[in-house]
């Protein structure tokens, strides 16, 4: 959640993109630590859209 408020108060990153930079992350993120599986890049997708949901309303 941290990558997602960073980014919601940068001026030039659009609220739009902030789902999909923040997915992105987090699948980049488990795939990287664990190796690479069905379940990490799961993981990865809940993970960040999970994020980004509670960025967006907070």
């Amino acid at each position: 959640m941290t990558v997602g408020f960073t980014l919601k108060r940068t001026p030039k990153v659009t609220s739009r993109t902030i789902v999909y930079r923040v997915t992105l992350f987090a699948v980049v993120r488990t795939v990287w630590m664990p190796g690479w599986s069905p379940e990490s890049l799961t993981q990865g997708v809940s993970i960040g859209a999970f994020a980004a949901y509670m960025v967006i309303h907070l």
